[in-house]
C-alpha cells in the first residue's frame, strides 16, 4: 500500500515520513528490489532479529517507521483478509488503533516528566 500511496523510505532508517525527497527511495520499489524489500521486513517485524539487542525496543520502535504506511485502513484491513482466503487460514487476530493519532497528540501536548507524582498532577 505504501507505494500505491506514493510514499517513499527513507534509505538510512527505512521509516516511512512524507514528503519524498533527497535520501529517500520509493516504496514501490521494493515489489521489484528483493533487497531493498527484505531491509524493510527486517527493519518493521521482528525477522532474523540479532538476539544480542533489546527486542522490546526494536518492536516498539517499528510503529514510527511504518505509521505513515497504515494510513488507509480500510484497504489495508481488506488485503490482509484477502491474504488469509489466498492461504486458507482459519484465525485472525489484527491490531488496529483507529484513536492513536489523537492519543499521540494528548501524549505530545501533557509532555513527560520523569516523576511520575509531578506528571500525575
Amino acid at each position: 500500500l505504501a507505494g500505491e500511496n506514493g510514499l517513499c523510505i527513507d534509505a538510512t532508517d527505512t521509516a516511512v515520513r512524507p514528503p519524498c525527497g533527497p535520501g529517500t527511495r520509493p516504496a514501490a520499489d521494493a515489489r521489484t528490489d528483493a533487497e531493498f524489500r527484505q531491509r524493510i521486513v527486517r527493519a518493521w517485524s521482528m525477522q532474523d532479529f540479532p538476539a544480542d539487542q533489546s527486542g522490546h525496543d526494536h518492536f516498539f520502535d517499528t510503529f514510527g517507521k511504518f505509521g505513515e504506511a497504515t494510513r488507509d485502513r480500510g484497504k489495508m484491513l481488506a488485503n490482509v483478509a484477502n491474504t488469509v482466503v489466498e492461504q486458507n487460514q482459519f484465525y485472525l487476530e489484527t491490531l488496529v488503533t483507529p484513536a492513536s493519532d489523537a492519543a499521540k497528540k494528548l501524549a505530545e501536548s501533557v509532555g513527560y516528566d520523569a516523576d511520575l507524582a509531578a506528571l500525575h498532577r
